[in-house]
This record gives C-alpha cells, sequence and structure tokens, in this order.
C-alpha cells in the first residue's frame, strides 16, 4: 500500500490531490478527464474524480487540514482521508496497477503545500480498515469507466 498526505498552508481556490499515470498531462488537476488514468480528492466541493466519473463527496478542506491519498495495489483501490479520517475507498478496478505516481494541483499556481511521503508518521494510520468513518462515500468501480 503507498499513501502521502499533504497540509495546506494557504487557504486556496482549489487544491486537488491523488494518483496519476506516468504520462498524465500536469497542468490537469488529479481526476479530470484525459486519456491517461488519474484519480483525485479536490478541496474547493469535497469532490472526488476519476477521469470521466465524480463522486459527490462534501467532505472539502483547506488552510491546515490534513488529507491524504492511498493505493492498495493488491485490492486495486483508490482511497482518500481527511485528518486521519478514512473516506472509504472511492475507486476500485483493474485501471488501478502499474506505475502511478502521488500528484498534487494547486490553483491559482503558487500555492504553499507540505507533503509527507512516509518520512514522518502519517495522519491516517497505514493498514487501518477503510470504512469511511466521516459518513457515506460511495465506491465507483472504476471499471465501469472503460464502457
Amino acid at each position: 500500500m503507498n499513501l502521502f498526505d499533504v497540509v495546506t498552508d494557504l487557504d486556496c481556490s482549489e487544491v486537488g490531490l491523488g494518483f496519476a499515470s506516468q504520462f498524465f498531462p500536469l497542468h490537469n488537476m488529479p481526476g479530470w478527464f484525459s486519456p491517461y488514468m488519474s484519480w483525485g480528492y479536490h478541496g474547493d466541493d469535497g469532490d472526488m474524480y476519476g477521469n470521466k466519473a465524480e463522486i459527490r463527496g462534501g467532505h472539502t478542506y483547506g488552510m491546515g487540514d490534513i488529507v491524504g491519498a492511498g493505493v492498495d495495489f493488491s485490492k486495486q483501490e483508490v482511497f482518500f482521508t481527511r485528518n486521519g479520517e478514512s473516506l472509504g475507498t472511492s475507486f476500485q478496478g483493474k485501471d488501478v496497477k502499474g506505475k502511478l505516481f502521488p500528484i498534487v494541483g494547486m490553483f491559482p499556481c503558487g500555492i504553499k503545500i507540505r507533503a509527507n511521503f512516509g518520512e514522518r508518521e502519517f495522519k491516517y494510520p497505514l493498514g487501518q480498515e477503510r470504512e469511511p468513518t466521516l459518513g457515506p462515500t460511495p465506491l465507483l468501480s472504476a471499471d465501469a469507466l472503460a464502457t
């Protein structure tokens, strides 16, 4: 399982974090449509995106919040956390594989963040079951996106 978390130092109009394939265009926000796979959790609306899919989450985040993105390759799942609490499994399917890279998108550019790739303890405890603790987040199969 791979996980990273981010703390935003300034309140800004939009920050999104997630995972993307190596060819995902870096001018796009994580999860926004592209021919290359990506998944993202956006702070301005609390929604989660996976290419052609959108999950209305409602768990917004901003200055001082610690948000995380994780991928469990053994279960082919992408999940997100907020302030140490699980939002549950957000996306699952055969497309969750291969080389995926952590990605953070910001608008406007120049917003400061602090990222943790494991050099410090994560706010969300690794190995914990991902039952949603902040309310229901619907599970969306990435396999359904291929149709």
